[in-house]
């Protein structure tokens, strides 16, 4: 926005009363620009046409020429270049984008989980295979970066609500595979240190990793068997998982807008 200098009338009248009541002699109006100081269009102001200044108590500075037609706003607004250069353009593939180098990059994208999203938990009723479907969780995701939060707690009939100390982990798989379930050891671990380990509730925290044109993945916690538990086997790196929890679906939605 401009700021406009005082208007021609206040500095004359300012002049002549103190000539009148001091006796001083009338000073000049110092100089200002035509809207106060501010952007201005060359052809508006007696300069080049085309091309951007800047007025600062009436003297001109030259700023750049237009790569298109200087636009004269008026109303004690800022003037402006505006520019002819059409954008680049690329042939790019689904999932691509052209930046503003004209280069084919991929797309941004938009992150969102389904159906159990915090504070909406999954149920279980501890039935099933192993030591059961005994953990009921739900999760965030950061909308731009994929980053997840897991939240998970034992359903309300277990007598034994605190988390005792033994592995626990966050399993990924494909969204068609079959349930967490015991035997499911393989599914990969994207966390295994959770906070509230002998508390009610455990929360996991862990970026998303993605493969190339991979779009959704699910996710489910499991509690694996530790020394002293059937089915403990001390020379594996990988201990069978008994107890679980439903899955939730983290999706990856490329956004080209």
């Amino acid at each position: 926005m401009k700021l406009h200098s005082p208007s021609r009338f206040t500095v004359l009248a300012a002049a002549l009363i103190g000539a009148l009541l001091g006796g001083c002699e009338l000073f000049e109006e110092p100089a200002s620009c035509p809207d106060g100081d501010g952007f201005y269009c060359g052809e508006a102001i007696g300069q080049r046409s085309g091309a951007l200044y800047s007025c600062s108590e009436g003297e001109y500075t030259f700023v750049e020429l237009c790569d298109g037609e200087c636009k004269v706003t008026g109303n004690g607004a800022d003037d402006v270049c505006e520019t002819d250069t059409p954008p680049p353009s690329c042939d790019c593939p689904a999932g691509e984008t052209c930046n503003s180098d004209g280069v084919c990059v991929e797309c941004p994208a938009r992150y969102s989980v389904a159906p159990y999203q915090c504070e909406t938990f999954s149920t279980a009723d501890g039935n099933g295979p192993g030591g059961g479907e005994i953990f009921e969780l739900c999760a965030t995701t950061d909308e731009q970066s994929g980053f997840m939060i897991v939240k998970v707690r034992k359903y309300s009939g277990d007598g034994n609500p605190a988390f005792s100390d033994r592995p626990y982990q966050v399993r990924v798989s494909g969204s068609g595979e079959g349930p967490c379930g015991p035997d499911k050891y393989f599914y990969y671990p994207s966390d295994d240190d959770p906070a509230g380990v002998g508390t009610e509730q455990l929360t996991f925290d862990f970026p998303s990793r993605w493969d190339p044109g991979q779009t959704e993945k699910a996710y489910c916690v499991t509690a694996s068997v530790r020394e002293g538990d059937p089915g403990y086997d001390p020379e594996s790196q990988e201990q069978e998982s008994w107890w679980y929890s439903d899955k939730v679906r983290l999706t990856r939605t490329p956004d080209c807008n």
